[in-house]
């Protein structure tokens, strides 16, 4: 548990109504989890294990069926009672920037507008603020005047997260903000990234699928499947003794540079696909492809509980 925890998830569990009334979609069912102050934190896991969902909650995007988030002690609830006091300290990088931008605005208006709306200095303090905003995120100035759809997807993924620290916030919540970019892109804003947290000493939580990604530049993850926890832990700790099957899967999918140990190492494939969140199977969510699934695993469903040297994992097995 953490020491100086700025965003605590407590029991979280979002559903949405299915095709029957007594079976929802589980998206998220029943998560806990802390971030620390000046944490990298990824979560990672299958499309469609509540990634998504999840960050949107966290940020007042998505409304919870039960359960509670904490910023810096305070509930969601009551922080979303006022929604500019929230924007100031919390904001959102979405997945698409050119969906997530305003295609009428040009970039210099998309910059200034939360500054004008939270009436943040004169017109002379908001136009120096743009720059800075700018050259914060490596943008060229000609770029302030021209709209959306004229920049590359890299300038867009820059934009969209200079408006994201217009107001400093110091919580950024990132869904899979390299997803839309080229593989020649990716490096350069994972590279931003990474500066901005220590540089502005910012806590950032990354909804991500590249393991690769999270090693380099991530503090900690948090390992979801089927809308549950499965681990958690430092990064370091986690890639080099991963504890729970599911994680032992996710990494020995992630391709190793050196040709040597590509080539004699063994991958885990997981066999079927991951079951429906509107029946998500008894006991452990995972049993039904768990390489390593015992009886209880099919009756019991683990407790998300603390692991030695670190970290927390729900397993039968550990």
């Amino acid at each position: 548990m953490s020491s100086n925890p700025v965003i605590e998830v407590q029991d979280l569990k979002v559903h949405f109504p299915g095709q029957h009334k007594n079976q929802p979609v589980r998206a998220i069912d029943g998560v806990s989890f802390e971030v620390s102050a000046g944490d990298f934190h990824a979560i990672v896991g299958e499309s469609g294990c509540g990634k998504t969902t999840l960050a949107r909650t966290i940020v007042g995007l998505q409304k919870a069926t039960s359960g509670d988030i904490l910023i810096r002690g305070q509930s969601i609830t009551s922080l979303l009672k006022n929604r500019k006091t929230l924007a100031r300290d919390v904001q959102f990088v979405f997945q698409n920037p050119l969906g997530a931008l305003s295609r009428r605005q040009t970039v210099y208006q998309s910059l200034e507008e939360p500054l004008f709306i939270h009436r943040k200095g004169t017109a002379a303090e908001r136009h120096r603020r743009v720059l800075e905003l700018a050259d914060l995120v490596g943008l060229p100035h000609n770029a302030l005047d021209r709209l959306p759809r004229s920049l590359s997807g890299g300038q867009r993924q820059r934009v969209a997260i200079a408006r994201a620290l217009a107001l400093n916030p110091s919580i950024l919540i990132c869904d899979e903000p390299l997803s839309a970019l080229d593989v020649s892109i990716q490096a350069q804003i994972v590279a931003l990234f990474a500066r901005l947290q220590k540089e502005l000493g910012l806590t950032i939580v990354m909804i991500t699928h590249d393991l690769s990604v999270v090693r380099e530049v991530c503090s900690s993850v948090t390992v979801m499947y089927l809308g549950r926890i499965m681990e958690a832990n430092n990064t370091e700790q986690l890639f080099e003794q991963p504890a729970h099957p599911y994680t032992q899967a996710l990494l020995s999918s992630v391709p190793s540079p050196d040709p040597r140990i590509e080539s004699s190492r063994q991958r885990i494939v997981l066999k079927g696909d991951p079951p429906s969140p509107m029946n998500p199977p008894s006991g452990c969510r995972f049993h039904t492809r768990c390489l390593r699934a015992i009886e209880n695993c099919k009756n019991a469903e683990p407790a998300l509980q603390p692991q030695r040297p670190s970290g927390l994992i729900a397993c039968h097995l550990v």
